[in-house]
């Protein structure tokens, strides 16, 4: 039957994407099947599901070598077929139809089928995650999902597509294992699913764009029938109104949302999760009296550094989730490396767009239009409190607020107390060091403690699960079998509560060669984590995989940088040479993943997202403070002087030469020529088995001459993209005025090229004061951005502009930087000030 269908005339997509459901379900055992069924039959899933399917793959590990937490790699994907399920029926038949939780149910199956095959998972789950951090996301699709049939049949093909991968892989699983063995050599992985993968990139770039252009029309049709309403009314059915008024408040609603904040919260978790489980805290009775709590309260965990509070933060919040599911849950984790995420402005509006986000659209018509501007805090907190139901139990998850600065901690504590006092209900987590509970805990009331102990059994856990894991996998290989029991021993002892601390010494014992080796590291452990963290700069300076001076250029960038940065962003930086603008490919690293791991440990890269980051904030605080002894002194970094640098290599970057020719559309491409390889192929960051083959190609001829690059390009389908691309353009456009606040002429080689952007004449670059205006108050807003900023250069330059002269420089300017000043105790202000202050002296004068 499925032939004839095939091979009949093509069918709609939602058809197809039923077909696929019932072809994945023809391919299951009979137990699977009556699971499957059953899931089917239950209600759409919701938010809480996705927690509990990651939970639920992660405590199914008891066939797997690995102890890892696979569950985060699966949630974006989790996430998206479960935000589809509940819209996916408005076309396929109303709230009967099962292919709402059968989508669900496909995934589900497969995870549970294949969870318990180590490797095979491992490259599954990996394979989940590249999907899902490319997957439609509903509020991309969701507003006109209903509106647009094009959009409609695109999500179908889509997820039919999803189900075809689910179905291969639970094919494999049902192969004997000498017929996995044989697929494994005759068609790896990568070849089976490389192809799927990529169609899915490229559907839902496709289904993004589709969303976008439907929406543009919408709204343009919605202005056009709004100017004449009378007349749209009595001609459209009530039906057709009563769809308008939906689509209105669909899009207050996610206008309002946006407003609140874009921030990825996700990603911190998702690292939290990865990193283990803890489950130590759920038997103390702080914790209990307030899970059970009838009114509003507060629990506060405190641990000493490296005591795993985030880890116990990610595992209550996985428990909430799963035991409440009726409950709303939102979360926040502060990252040492995002300078947005330690804004209270960052936190508040993400937590109140987690909470927000579940609630039915025709709610947000209580919120005035005129209010969803710009909101601060306040107005943040209020429009929640309005919105929110008062019956339900609202939690709130906040974990690292030892990596907020005081004024950002005063600002977020006054939000969350205002939650407290309301006549909502609102159950506050917060993780901390006990410093900053001894200083804040009266600001939030009623409230729990809970202090970690440094005698922690979990860590006794830890160390015997981990040593079993790295026997299990080779990473650990003794020739006396006895002298596990010495290192368990040794661990244990030294830890002192410090979960960090044995991470960092099993790295160490398993890089050794001998038992002797293992023995003479267990009796010189070193006593805390910056003796830890001197000892792997020791250790990475013998093995010089990497030249000293790059690993410290690479420490600087990354402890610079306001946000992570991802591997081709620090390659492009890395290449930059202050002052030289001509962009030579050359200078760029050819592996830059090669050279961040011959950082050592005390640098790691995201499996997700691929950002660089300190392995913890402890070691980025390491490598910024005073080296101890003369050797490591070459690997620590000051933080001035890296904020300056990096602040150069930003405005050299924006004025390279390519940007004034290459950001333009052109219709028509010349042929790449072989002379072109180094400037147009390499610098959009090829992978290295492309390059491979084109220089295998090259070797095998005299020269270049006859080497058709072109046709070897389309050949791995690189051809078709050559539109040149620009990684760290987005870093350096966003955060280049904040690396040099500090910049003075004569000290900084690129101080000509900075004022070049201020000058507003580089196309890249958009001043966040705006275009020149005409009425001649350009200095003033200049003044007012860069006081507000902290833009200690800035003024430096405006005041060097307006000299002697008062021109353009009108006593209402004065007045009105007056009242930017006042009350501020920054440099910049009083820089300000001073100015201000001579130019009414002058003006008395005349």
């Amino acid at each position: 039957m499925a032939l004839a269908l095939r091979t009949a005339a093509p069918l709609r997509p939602e058809i197809r994407l039923a077909q696929a459901l019932s072809e994945f379900e023809a391919i299951l055992s009979d137990d699977d099947k009556k699971s499957f069924r059953t899931w089917r039959a239950e209600r759409p899933p919701a938010v809480s599901d996705v927690m509990k399917v990651t939970a639920e793959i992660d405590k199914n590990n008891g066939r797997r070598t690995s102890r890892r937490c696979f569950g985060p790699r699966l949630t974006s994907i989790l996430g998206a077929v479960q935000q589809f399920s509940t819209v996916v029926d408005v076309i396929i038949g109303g709230t009967q139809s099962p292919i709402a939780t059968s989508i669900w149910g496909v995934l589900r199956m497969t995870l549970q089928i294949t969870v318990n095959f180590a490797s095979y998972f491992d490259s599954l789950s990996a394979l989940f995650m590249r999907i899902g951090r490319s997957c439609p996301r509903y509020e991309q699709y969701g507003v006109m999902y209903p509106k647009s049939p094009r959009l409609q049949e695109a999500l179908c093909e889509y997820f039919c597509t999803v189900v075809l991968v689910c179905k291969k892989a639970v094919l494999f699983i049902m192969k004997s294992p000498l017929a996995q063995l044989s697929a494994t050599i005759l068609k790896p992985f990568q070849s089976e699913f490389g192809p799927l993968e990529l169609n899915l990139s490229t559907m839902a770039e496709s289904i993004r764009e589709e969303a976008s252009v439907a929406f543009k029309q919408e709204v343009a049709l919605e202005t056009r029938e709004a100017s004449n309403f009378r007349a749209w009314s009595s001609s459209k059915a009530s039906t057709e109104i009563h769809e308008a008024k939906k689509f209105k408040a669909q899009k207050a609603k996610f206008h309002f949302l946006d407003t609140c904040s874009t921030y990825n919260h996700q990603t911190a978790w998702k690292r939290a999760r990865k990193a283990g489980e803890s489950s130590r805290i759920f038997d103390h009775a702080a914790y209990r009296q307030w899970i059970q709590s009838s009114a509003s309260s507060v629990l506060w965990i405190t641990g000493i550094l490296g005591s795993g509070k985030t880890v116990s933060t990610a595992s209550v919040l996985q428990e909430i989730s799963i035991s409440f599911p009726n409950a709303l849950v939102c979360y926040f984790f502060c990252s040492h490396d995002d300078a947005e995420s330690l804004k209270a402005r960052t936190i508040v509006g993400s937590l109140a767009r987690q909470l927000l986000s579940l609630l039915d659209p025709a709610a947000f018509g209580r919120i005035d239009a005129s209010e969803s501007g710009a909101l601060d805090n306040d107005e943040i907190v209020s429009c929640l409190l309005n919105l929110l139901p008062q019956s339900e139990q609202n939690f709130v998850i906040i974990d690292g607020l030892d990596e907020c600065i005081e004024t950002e901690l005063d600002q977020l504590f006054d939000s969350l107390g205002k939650l407290l006092k309301s006549h909502h209900r609102f159950y506050i987590f917060c993780s901390s060091c006990p410093d900053l509970h001894t200083r804040y805990r009266a600001t939030l009331q009623p409230q729990y403690h809970l202090p970690l102990p440094v005698q922690n059994p979990e860590i006794a856990q830890y160390i015997n699960g981990a040593l079993e894991d790295r026997l299990k996998t080779g990473s650990l290989c003794l020739g006396d079998p006895t002298i596990i029991l010495t290192i368990r021993q040794a661990l244990t002892e030294g830890s002192h509560g410090m979960f960090l601390w044995v991470v960092f010494q099993l790295e160490s014992i398993c890089a050794e060669l001998t038992d002797e080796g293992i023995l003479q590291a267990l009796q010189s452990l070193p006593k805390d984590l910056p003796e830890t963290f001197d000892r792997v700069l020791r250790k990475m300076a013998a093995k010089r995989t990497v030249n000293p001076s790059t690993c410290h250029k690479i420490f600087a960038i990354v402890a610079a940088a306001q946000r992570p940065l991802a591997l081709d962003e620090l390659r492009e930086a890395m290449g930059v040479v202050p002052g030289e603008t001509e962009r030579d490919s050359r200078r760029l690293i050819n592996d830059i993943r090669t050279a961040v791991n011959g950082c050592g440990s005390l640098l790691l890269i995201d499996e997700e997202d691929s950002t660089v980051r300190f392995t913890h904030h402890s070691v980025k605080q390491y490598i910024l403070s005073s080296p101890q002894d003369g050797f490591t002194r070459q690997f620590h970094v000051k933080l001035p002087e890296a904020d300056l640098s990096l602040g150069e290599i930003c405005v050299t970057y924006l004025n390279f030469n390519v940007f004034d020719t290459t950001l333009t559309k052109t219709s028509n491409r010349a042929p790449l020529q072989p002379h072109d390889i180094t400037t147009s192929i390499v610098e959009r960051t090829l992978p290295w088995t492309v390059i491979s083959k084109i220089a295998l190609g090259l070797l095998k001829r005299e020269g270049v001459g006859d080497f058709d690059l072109e046709s070897r390009l389309r050949a791995v389908g690189i051809g078709e993209r050559r539109q040149e691309s620009y990684p760290f353009l987005a870093y350096a456009k966003t955060f280049w005025l904040f690396h040099t606040r500090k910049f003075e002429r004569g000290r900084q080689v690129t101080y000509g090229l900075w004022l070049r952007l201020l000058s507003n004449s580089v196309k890249v670059v958009m001043l966040p004061w705006g275009p020149k205006p005409s009425d001649g108050k350009e200095e003033e807003e200049v003044l007012k951005w860069a006081v507000e900023n902290e833009h200690e250069a800035l003024v430096h330059a405006t005041i060097s502009k307006l000299g002697t002269s008062n021109a353009g420089f009108t006593y209402e300017a004065l007045q009105s930087l007056l009242g930017v000043v006042e009350g501020r105790a920054s440099s910049t202000a009083q820089l300000v000030l001073e100015f201000l202050f001579e130019v009414r002296v002058r003006w008395e004068e005349v």
